[in-house]
């Protein structure tokens, strides 16, 4: 009997089944690889706010255990906080994070009129620096020489150093808080600066921001997750323009200065701040 040699091809119906199934899995599978690669991404940033950490902590540790000012200028170069920082670190790319890295304003130079301190390289940041910690009411913490703008606080003054942020990622300054980031029950308020909370807040790692707080751990948590009136009221961000003194210890404005307010030890959230927090939150989400 002879044996038929006609080889048997895949129907139409077979190859469009096959078709569907590798679309079904890509669908599945992409979404899932965007979020790995976010999430490597995520962990690159923690890293550098972590690597940050560290130089802050070698300055304070340096300079009598005070913090860096927000900008220094001596009359000719100038340096804001990374500026001050980058000896301890020597790379820019720490400075700069994946998921942003041309979205801000501030770079290593304060000003870019005057040549940088240091030799540090006039680059941009990713992140923002605590204005409740680099700005001090308490005059007598400001520098002599150089000039400094408002000084800062010492380690010593941070009642929580666990629970208060000390830099975090930002869209487009290299400051936070007071008197940029100032809110008003959630609304613009005077002074020109709106609710910076809610414009400047990078939260973009699936809904996370990266947090580097006072004593050097690095964290990512969602907008919320850093001030709340429930269950208890708790604020990891310091006094802001709607906290009253009668909401305890660092709350309020305790003088007419344009730094007056800024005090990281208020540990009741502003109605602005939180507002301003969900705000970016459902942005995110």
């Amino acid at each position: 009997m002879l044996q038929s040699n006609k080889v048997r091809a895949f129907t139409l119906i077979e190859l469009l089944v096959v078709i569907a199934i590798i679309a079904i899995l890509a669908a599945i599978l992409f979404p899932v690889f965007a979020k790995v690669r976010e999430k490597a991404r995520q962990i690159s940033c923690l890293s550098n706010e972590k690597q940050i950490g560290l130089a802050i902590t070698q300055y304070v540790e340096d300079y009598d255990e005070k913090f860096p000012a927000i900008n220094t200028w001596t009359g000719g170069p100038s340096s804001n906080w990374a500026g001050e920082i980058y000896p301890y670190i020597k790379s820019t790319e720490v400075f700069i994070c994946p998921d942003n890295p041309g979205g801000v304003q501030g770079t290593l130079m304060g000003y870019s009129s005057f040549p940088q301190l240091d030799g540090a390289p006039g680059i941009p940041i990713s992140y923002a620096y605590s204005y409740q910690i680099a700005n001090s009411y308490d005059s007598t913490q400001t520098d002599a020489s150089p000039v400094t703008f408002n000084g800062a606080d010492t380690l010593g003054f941070v009642n929580e150093p666990a629970s208060k942020i000390l830099v975090t990622e930002s869209w487009g300054e290299y400051g936070m808080g007071y008197p940029d980031w100032i809110t008003s029950g959630g609304a613009p308020s005077g002074g020109g600066f709106g609710d910076g909370v809610s414009t400047r807040l990078f939260a973009s790692h699936t809904g996370l921001t990266n947090y580097l707080f006072v004593d050097g751990h690095a964290k990512a948590l969602r907008p919320l997750q850093t001030a709340s009136l429930t269950p208890s009221p708790f604020n990891m961000w310091g006094n802001f323009g709607d906290n009253t003194a009668a909401e305890g210890n660092g709350c309020g404005t305790p003088g007419s200065s344009n730094v007056a307010g800024t005090n990281v030890n208020c540990d009741y959230p502003s109605p602005g701040l939180i507002n301003a927090l969900a705000t970016v939150q459902a942005n995110a989400e």
